[in-house]
């Protein structure tokens, strides 16, 4: 009986199946992983800092809420106002109302306490040029 391990059979069959599996790595399993892996696109949330609870006067001590000034006192138009003269009247409405908003989203921000949020991963659907790219720059 001859050696079973010595046999050139047994090498080429060896040799054979080693080649076989380097080939269906290559050209079958690592495209498919390639291909999903540049199927998705990661992101990241953004950092959501702490602060803490304030009040409106300590807003207002910080500087962080604007004096909007008085409320204007509304016009009736007559012949003698000049077009302009509305204009300007109507952007101090309009300004006044938008500080006012601009001071309550800050007041009802900082009204509770907010813990700080750490960056959180998602993975989204990559576009078409993503995936592209992707797939040359991994050589497919």
């Amino acid at each position: 009986m001859k050696n079973i391990l010595t046999s050139s059979s047994l090498k080429i069959a060896l040799l054979i199946t080693v080649v076989i599996t380097i080939a269906f790595y290559w050209y079958q399993i690592r495209p498919t992983k390639i291909r999903h892996d540049c199927s998705w696109v990661k992101k990241q949330t953004n950092v959501i800092p702490f602060h803490p609870a304030l009040s409106k006067k300590e807003l207002e001590d910080k500087g962080m809420i604007k004096d909007c000034g008085s409320s204007p006192a509304p016009v009736t138009p007559s012949s003698s106002i000049s077009f302009e003269f509305l204009l300007q009247v109507r952007r101090g409405a309009v300004y006044y109302q938008s500080c006012v908003e601009d001071n309550n989203k800050i007041i009802r921000k900082y009204i509770k306490k907010q813990e700080e949020i750490p960056t959180k991963d998602y993975w989204i659907g990559a576009t078409q040029e993503q995936y592209k790219f992707c797939l040359h720059d991994k050589g497919l």
